[in-house]
């Protein structure tokens, strides 16, 4: 009788195993461990992002700030004209005094859309993730992406505006598609240092 009971014991124990699997008893954890970066590789970037983005953001906060204050003039507001304590002392210290409302949005701008790529490139080095979202969530798919799109357009067209108002002189004597030849160039290095740091902070399974 004994041993009876413990075949059938055995057996639903079995059974209950198979069709829950890890839902049964504790399993071992076989999770993948993942490849770090050499401290070469860590260097490089950092390093790299060091000299590259402060040229960037410098550029950008030059022309996107341009287009802001363009398309809404409050925006062209100094810092310092802010109702904000301290804000004030701003105005006697040179270079700062010259900071508006524009240049502060134009970085964050920057900062945004480097992090949108970043999101974008992710994603495409993982399109399981976005089948298993289409499947399981699908208007939060089209929703983020109906952002990001929207996010990056609104940034080319910013860009666009600033290129005209900054340099409308200089334009005069050119052919009408290069303030659009240069909006695509520059988001095309905005896209890449995106890529860039999503190639980096993707890690390999071993």
């Amino acid at each position: 009788m004994k041993k009876n009971f413990a075949e059938t014991f055995n057996s639903i124990h079995e059974a209950f195993v198979a069709s829950k699997g890890s839902g049964g008893l504790p399993q071992p954890n076989h999770r993948p461990h993942r490849k770090r970066k050499s401290l070469r590789k860590i260097i490089a970037f950092y390093l790299g992002n060091l000299i590259v983005m402060p040229a960037i953001l410098l550029i950008y906060m030059t022309v996107s700030s341009a287009g802001l204050a363009d398309m809404v003039e409050v925006l062209g507001t100094k810092i310092y004209q802010m109702p904000i304590p301290g804000a004030s002392f701003l105005e006697a210290m040179d270079g700062w005094n010259k900071v508006s409302i524009a240049m502060v949005m134009a970085i964050v701008l920057a900062i945004v859309l480097t992090i949108v790529w970043k999101k974008v490139f992710e994603a495409l080095q993982d399109p399981g993730r976005i089948q298993n979202l289409k499947k399981e969530n699908p208007f939060l798919l089209y929703l983020v992406t109906a952002i990001y799109t929207l996010t990056i357009l609104v940034d080319s067209t910013v860009f666009y505006i600033g290129l005209n108002s900054t340099f409308a002189a200089s334009w005069n004597d050119q052919a009408q598609y290069i303030p659009l030849l240069a909006t695509v160039m520059f988001s095309s290095i905005l896209a890449l240092m995106g890529a860039a740091h999503a190639n980096h902070f993707r890690t390999e399974k071993v």
